[in-house]
């Protein structure tokens, strides 16, 4: 593979009327295994963890909603056009 992959710990959705820090943040295990099994096989990989590199920020995504970590504008220009695969993980999904 010429080019790698960038594997994407995206950030956290919270409410706004959720205490400053009162979210349990984990380490993104999942992709970090992804990333070793690649790394081990010669595939460069770029990881980009967006709760842990701005986890005091936190952006406004609608009424009720924020975002806790980068921006989305961000993660995308972290992002090198050159990259041929786009992982991103998810921890749960929430339904009523």
């Amino acid at each position: 593979m010429e080019n790698g992959i960038v594997l994407i710990n995206p950030p956290i959705i919270e409410a706004k009327k959720e205490i400053e820090n009162k979210q349990a943040i984990t380490i993104p295990l999942g992709i970090c295994y992804i990333a070793s099994y690649l790394i081990e096989r010669g595939i460069e990989v770029t990881m980009i963890d967006a709760v842990a590199e701005e986890i005091t920020q936190r952006t406004e995504w609608d009424e009720k909603l924020a975002l806790r970590g980068l921006t989305i504008e961000q993660i995308i220009s972290r992002i090198s056009p050159k990259e041929e695969i786009i992982g991103i993980s998810t921890q749960m999904t929430y339904q009523r």
